[in-house]
């Protein structure tokens, strides 16, 4: 099944930050408005994180577009996984730069770094993980109007873009190709592996502790 994205952005907020980046938002089923953190995954936040193993359930596949000539350059896997570690979202209320008050769902989203794989046919790609808590992947699972699950799939397509730091862009079609996890890796050397090697495991992730994050209040 192929999917398409409307053009708008995501309202992010950092999580160390309480400033929104930009205006634009994402529509969840139901009308709702997102309020998104980026939720920064890497050594910087080590010393108060702690480490998971996600649980693979999804992967959405999309490609990545040059930013001036818009050619597709490689294939792009989006591994959506969960972890109780990572918050369950939430209503809020964030001040826009432009002073308005906007309402909506905080998305908790925690982000790997992008690591190159291979496709079937054995052409180099990139595969990325992205963790959110259970309850959005449970209630995608259960939506059978399909809903839940594309609004899932649109906030990790804008999110790993959002990691490619202004290097091309990814493509807003997608389709689900049916495995759970896309480029494996060596525990012990980091390395993407077969899916068939005995060493072969979904990566881990470093994600700050939940009990160390500043509370997000209304204003």
């Amino acid at each position: 099944q192929t999917q398409s994205l409307q053009n708008n952005n995501i309202v992010r907020y950092m999580m160390s930050e309480t400033i929104c980046h930009d205006q634009n938002t994402l529509s969840m089923p139901g009308g709702k408005t997102v309020l998104n953190k980026d939720e920064k995954v890497g050594t910087q936040f080590r010393d108060d994180g702690i480490l998971i193993s996600p649980n693979p359930c999804f992967v959405v596949k999309t490609k990545l577009k040059d930013e001036i000539s818009g050619n597709v350059s490689k294939k792009v896997f989006i591994n959506l996984c969960s972890s109780d570690s990572v918050l369950k979202p939430a209503m809020g209320k964030k001040l826009a730069n432009d002073g308005t008050e906007v309402e909506g769902m905080n998305v908790p989203v925690a982000l790997g770094p992008y690591r190159k794989c291979l496709d079937k046919a054995g052409n180099e790609s990139l595969a990325i993980d992205c963790v959110l808590n259970p309850s959005l992947l449970s209630e995608a699972a259960e939506d059978r109007s399909g809903a839940q699950k594309n609004f899932i799939c649109e906030l990790a397509i804008q999110y790993s873009e959002s990691k490619l730091g202004g290097n091309g862009s990814l493509d807003r079609k997608y389709v689900l190709p049916n495995i759970k996890y896309q480029a494996y890796v060596d525990p012990i050397s980091g390395e993407v592996v077969p899916k068939t090697s005995d060493r072969a495991e979904v990566s881990k992730q470093w994600v700050r502790d939940a009990s160390k994050r500043p509370k997000i209040e209304e204003v």
